[in-house]
């Protein structure tokens, strides 16, 4: 249970009021539909550049990789949108062009979740006890590095980002229940009952707190701020280990653009698995894709929900029936959904600096994400239900 309720000096220290009022600009914006095209055009020049050093690169790796010398000549085609510090290419031979994404790191963080993604994808293929489930996740069909860039080919799966099949309102509710299910075979296939050792504390609580401690050693108000990052750290330490606990493989980073699906809402594929782990807590997974479901319902940043169930700890029927058979399908003690939420957002916030760049310097972004759940906390109820 966690209980980080102190006071929280949000006007005058962390909250600055500039970032209140273009939070709330952004809000309206992405509510009418607005902010999706301006930043298409506020990011269109760098997307060209990108696209153009991607391209470039590829030409230079392509006549290296095995699949490409037995089917024939291969040739790149569009980029991929992405939010992250890795340029996405579709690639294949003119008979197949959809077979394969070309991933080119951009910085060394995005390599090292290049490999990361590598290792998890070609440990769950191999993996028996996973069966027909491996049909879910991309192939390995090459890796390497090319002038100092890093570079993962991989199978291309079918279907469509889980969003595209969230906007029909007909095949909503099932789309998100096929989701559940699907990465809960992964997780049943996969758990075991654990006693939590001071590594997997560390490696579950304190590193990402260690990761937005720096963050938050550098902006105003950090001592509040600090002040109730251990608190809620001790918490979550004592929580988790308090008793035996389920531990699988888990994703990691389970939103709806990493999940396909076909126009019926059926899982077709998994990606991106740089953030996969073969133990770790697997009702994160269920965790991380209803908040970011609510994030795409509400036009609103990840933190910002989170504060939202702090102050509000309700959940729909729907979605405490797939919180509740997230713990209740493996072994081990269940744990909290408030602890289970904040786990979530602490490693979320840790993430986002640790393999993307921009985000600390970002001050709207850390007062949607970061500061609001600080001040919820400080305002917030006991427990979330």
């Amino acid at each position: 249970m966690i209980a980080a309720r102190r006071v929280y000096d949000v006007r005058a220290r962390v909250l600055a009021p500039q970032w209140l009022l273009v939070g709330h600009v952004r809000d309206l914006l992405s509510r009418v539909g607005l902010l999706d095209q301006l930043q298409l055009i506020r990011t269109w020049p760098a997307n060209r550049r990108r696209a153009i050093r991607a391209q470039t690169f590829a030409a230079t790796i392509l006549p290296d990789v095995g699949d490409a010398r037995e089917l024939g000549p291969w040739r790149t085609y569009k980029l991929v949108p992405t939010h992250g510090d890795v340029a996405v290419l579709a690639a294949g031979p003119t008979t197949q062009p959809r077979r394969a994404l070309i991933k080119i790191a951009e910085t060394p963080a995005a390599a090292e979740g290049l490999e990361c993604q590598r290792r998890a994808l070609i440990a769950l293929q191999s993996d028996e006890r996973l069966g027909s489930w491996r049909s879910l996740i991309p192939r390995v069909l090459d890796a390497g590095e090319a002038d100092g860039v890093a570079y993962v080919l991989e199978q291309r799966l079918p279907g469509m980002n889980l969003e595209r099949v969230l906007g029909r309102s007909d095949v909503r509710e099932r789309a998100l229940q096929e989701s559940a299910a699907a990465i809960g075979r992964l997780h049943v296939a996969t758990a075991r009952e654990v006693h939590v050792d001071h590594g997997m504390l560390e490696r579950w609580v304190s590193e990402p707190a260690r990761v937005v401690g720096d963050v938050l050693g550098q902006c105003r108000g950090r001592g509040d701020a600090l002040a109730a990052l251990g608190r809620l750290e001790n918490q979550l330490r004592v929580t988790l280990g308090a008793n035996p606990v389920a531990v699988s493989w888990v994703h990691g980073d389970y939103y709806p653009r990493n999940i396909l699906a076909g126009p019926d809402g059926n899982v077709t594929g998994i990606v991106d698995w740089e953030f996969a782990h073969p133990q770790d807590l697997p009702a994160l997974d269920v965790v991380t894709l209803l908040l970011t479901v609510r994030m795409w319902q509400r036009h609103q940043e990840f933190g910002q929900v989170v504060a939202d169930l702090v102050t509000n700890p309700t959940w729909t029927a729907s979605e405490a029936r797939m919180l509740a058979s997230a713990q209740s399908d493996v072994v081990g003690c269940s744990l909290g959904t408030e602890a289970l939420v904040l786990l979530c957002w602490l490693r979320h916030a840790a993430a986002k600096f640790t393999r993307r760049t921009g985000f600390a310097d970002h001050g709207l972004w850390m007062h949607a994400n970061v500061h609001a759940v600080f001040a919820a906390l400080a305002q917030g109820p006991t427990t979330l239900t």
